[in-house]
């Protein structure tokens, strides 16, 4: 954790105390960004104004992806959106439409590692871990078309996670655990961002999407 002190100064540490509870960063958190599948600050800088942040945004974009100008200047803004969007009832997905090749990919790593706790949901995960990174982390999960064919179980699992993960009051879904199977709430808001080939079949996540 980084503490931000009242001088301005900040510390570093491991776990912190409060009362009657110790806080310690998720360990499978840790694991994704010692493997570069999950995207955290490295430390706090100053930026100055809004609208220098705004330029970096933008040109930290130009320079590891390109694509057309319009939407690179929304992402600029959707980036924003996402270390604040815990402040708003509902939220829109970003995704990226094209044929195979045209770089959708790269634009999804790139805004993802800009993004609040962007992740990166595994082609090869299986449907449970699928709901508890969403519930564990409360990040940008970064989606590729791989990831959610209805023809598999984490597929499946991801589309459950979209129909849903749009609203704060909506953002949950309920799954049976443990031996004796006790129903649970996972969350599932948050912002996504989403690489895909062609658009969903189910118009409401298809609405759900920018």
């Amino acid at each position: 954790y980084c503490v931000y002190g009242p001088k301005g100064d900040y510390t570093f540490h491991s776990e912190l105390y409060g009362e009657n509870v110790i806080y310690r960063p998720p360990p499978v958190l840790q694991k994704l960004a010692e493997e570069k599948f999950a995207f955290l600050p490295s430390e706090p800088m100053e930026y100055k104004d809004d609208k220098t942040l705004a330029k970096d945004i933008y040109d930290y974009l130009y320079k590891y992806a390109d694509y057309p100008d319009e939407f690179r200047r929304l992402d600029v803004w959707y980036a924003k959106l996402t270390w604040v969007y815990d402040l708003f009832p509902i939220l829109p997905y970003r995704r990226a439409l094209g044929d195979t090749g045209r770089g959708k990919t790269r634009w999804a790593i790139t805004l993802g590692a800009i993004c609040r706790l962007g992740y990166i949901q595994g082609a090869a995960t299986s449907a449970a871990p699928v709901f508890r990174l969403s519930d564990i982390i409360r990040g940008t999960a970064i989606i590729d078309e791989n990831y959610f064919s209805l023809k598999t179980e984490a597929g499946q699992a991801i589309i459950a996670i979209l129909n849903s993960g749009y609203s704060k009051t909506m953002g949950c879904v309920m799954r049976c655990v443990g031996d004796r199977h006790y129903p649970t709430p996972f969350v599932t808001y948050g912002p996504k961002i989403i690489a895909a080939r062609r658009p969903f079949p189910d118009e409401a996540t298809e609405n759900r999407t920018i």
